[in-house]
């Protein structure tokens, strides 16, 4: 007898069947692993980048004209050249974002989910201590948990008192 019965070709194709949708799978999820990576990592780096920004601002403020509380969703200060500037938090939830004197300073695909900037009085005479805690995620649709969360310590130093 020659050839192949049609039991032996179903038991082929069903095994190559079964073959191809667990190739596929494992496809799919390697790229949705690399894209919610892809999206972590630029997350962060904007966060990164927008949080490192306002430590560098914060450092060399010669004012700071936000009254000093355990949370707030905006910071005011002078600059050393006695330009008033203010850091705020806007719209945190769903098209949340990080504003430098109103203009928006993280990307539109980065929602910021919590926002604070706490301060701190160490001593007399000693410079206040600036905490920015920055919670955020990717808003780009299909791109589940790419949460991050970012705090900083900023001790001002050239504070006039």
């Amino acid at each position: 007898m020659r050839g192949f019965s049609l039991i032996e070709l179903l038991i082929v194709i069903t095994v190559l069947g079964v073959l191809g949708v667990v190739v596929s799978q494992s496809i799919l999820v390697s790229i949705r692993t690399t894209n919610k990576t892809n999206s972590t990592i630029s997350v962060r780096e904007d966060v990164a980048q927008t949080v490192e920004t306002m430590e560098r601002r914060l450092l060399n403020a010669k004012s700071l004209d936000s009254a000093c509380t355990d949370s707030a969703q905006s910071l005011a200060y002078t600059d050393q050249d006695g330009m008033p500037h203010e850091f705020s938090c806007a719209q945190v939830g769903v098209d949340g974002h990080i504003a430098i004197d109103g203009s928006r300073v993280t990307r539109d695909d980065v929602s910021i989910t919590k926002c604070s900037f706490a301060c701190s009085q160490p001593g007399f005479r000693v410079a206040p201590v600036i905490t920015v805690n920055v919670a955020a995620e990717s808003s780009r649709e299909g791109i589940e948990g790419s949460e991050i969360e970012l705090t900083s310590t900023v001790q001002l130093r050239a504070l006039e008192q």
